[in-house]
């Protein structure tokens, strides 16, 4: 059975550039965070913690292939990373 939701308001929404450097998501406060890689991106985007590595090693939590997006609820996008095998770009919503 499908669960719905309503949300009052997107309250973050940015596009980061990966490369093999991992980065912090930003820190923004909601319910759930909505992830996704770009079509056009040049390749996988690994989400982890603080150990997730460009070659897919560490604590991964999903590897999004160009197009391939999650949701997650979780309190701040912050408590995330986020890597690319070359490149990618990720698209980051927060709702509330």
């Amino acid at each position: 059975m499908p669960i719905f939701t309503n949300y009052s308001t997107v309250t973050y929404n940015a596009t980061l550039s990966l490369t093999t450097t991992r980065t912090a998501l930003p820190s923004n406060a909601g319910r759930t965070v909505f992830l996704r890689n770009a079509k056009t991106s040049g390749g996988t985007a690994f989400i982890g913690d603080a150990t997730v590595t460009s070659a897919g090693g560490g604590n991964v939590l999903v590897d999004l292939q160009p197009g391939e997006g999650m949701f997650v609820d979780v309190n701040n996008a912050s408590l995330f990373n986020a890597v690319a095998a070359t490149t990618a770009t990720l698209f980051v919503t927060v709702f509330k």
